[in-house]
């Protein structure tokens, strides 16, 4: 395997051609000639901040390559994060002791033919070669902006790359490598907060100013308790649940005199709605990256 190259894919197309006639010979050697192999490598680095200062900068990466091997009947997958000759071949005689040991399954469906997949481009180098001092300008630039107003920011930048990639006997031969880049960012004051969010594959896409204007601005207040009939308890019974309200007043009229919303003189300011969709949006995205 070539040495990495600052900016390249942590795990090329021909790094995996290369990995896979590894593992395809030591299959052989064992007298299989039905084998897969998944390829992955991933690199994540991310900065985070608190009350108006960065506080802790972490990166993190791996590489692993699974192996399965297909019998009669029989399969099964055993996985290594060394790629060294000896470790995949040791993975392949791993996983050829598990499918001999495993029940006969008459179901059992043969191995993929080659398709034909269309690669996307989705990769960004100066993505996956952004450091902690690129990513620590960016954000003290937003804390500058929400300290200016005499609030509190809060948030994180992240970049990295994510490669896969699914080999076999049978032809085929998929890679995929991507960057993304995310920043998000909590505004706080005495009574209000603001939150913005974006992510991209080029950071160049980012606006780290404008994200922290837009989430301090003051929009978002914290509620008035109240006591008005809602079913939404019921399910929060049941889930995880979060209420919040999504203002709609037309820009021209006063919220605390405008019809409400069981009056025929209602009207909703539509340009409005969109926010209520992204926050849905964006609620359902983190509550799933979490689980």
């Amino acid at each position: 395997m070539r040495p990495e190259i600052e900016g390249a894919e942590m795990l090329t197309r021909s790094d995996c051609r290369e990995l896979f006639d590894a593992v395809q010979q030591a299959a052989t050697s064992f007298g299989i000639s039905e084998v897969e192999a998944l390829f992955g490598a991933h690199c994540a680095a991310l900065t985070r901040f608190a009350n108006n200062g960065i506080h802790q900068n972490v990166a993190e990466q791996d590489r692993w390559i699974s192996v399965r091997v297909a019998l009669d009947q029989q399969t099964a997958r055993a996985t290594t994060n060394r790629f060294d000759p000896d470790s995949i071949r040791g993975a392949v005689e791993q996983a050829l002791a598990l499918a001999r040991s495993s029940a006969p399954n008459s179901e059992l469906l043969p191995l993929a033919e080659n398709p034909l997949i269309s690669e996307t481009k989705r990769f960004h180098s100066a993505t996956a070669a952004a450091t902690p001092q690129h990513r620590g300008r960016a954000v003290a630039e937003a804390i500058r902006i929400i300290e200016s107003a005499g609030q509190t920011a809060a948030g994180i930048y992240s970049t990295g790359q994510s490669i896969e990639a699914i080999f076999n006997s049978r032809g085929v031969s998929a890679w995929h490598a991507e960057t993304m880049a995310q920043f998000s960012i909590t505004a706080m004051a005495g009574d209000s907060s603001g939150w913005a969010k974006a992510s991209a594959v080029s950071y160049d896409a980012i606006d780290p100013v404008a994200l922290a204007r837009a989430a301090g601005d003051g929009r978002l207040r914290l509620g008035q308790r109240s006591m008005a009939g809602e079913d939404f308890s019921y399910f929060a019974q049941q889930a995880p649940a979060l209420f919040f309200w999504v203002g709609i007043t037309p820009p021209n009229e006063d919220p605390r005199t405008a019809p409400a919303n069981h009056s025929p003189l209602f009207h909703i300011h539509e340009p409005a709605l969109k926010y209520g969709v992204r926050s849905l949006a964006y609620l359902a995205i983190d509550y799933l990256n979490r689980r």
